[in-house]
């Protein structure tokens, strides 16, 4: 998936995906830099997901939010890879 192009949008299935710069985001005590978001979100904007990407590493982070009652959050991080 990487290189990506920032600004880039497409449609998966009914979701929406796009990609926008993210630039330097800390996951534990780790930064990791020139990374880009990846959001995915359903047209009634009741569901998304948000995936950071990390050069050379891939997903570091991934946010998934439901907007209906309750409202919920699940957030994912890399603890750990290996080259």
């Amino acid at each position: 998936m990487l290189p990506v192009q920032i600004g880039v949008k497409w449609l998966n299935g009914a979701a929406e995906g796009r990609v926008e710069r993210a630039g330097t985001i800390k996951v534990g005590d780790r930064e990791y830099a020139d990374c880009v978001k990846v959001t995915y979100t359903e047209p009634s904007g009741v569901h998304s997901t948000e995936n950071y990407l990390a050069p050379g590493v891939g997903i570091i982070k991934s946010v998934y939010v439901n907007n209906t009652e309750p409202k919920s959050t699940i957030e994912l991080t890399l603890e750990q890879y290996h080259l």
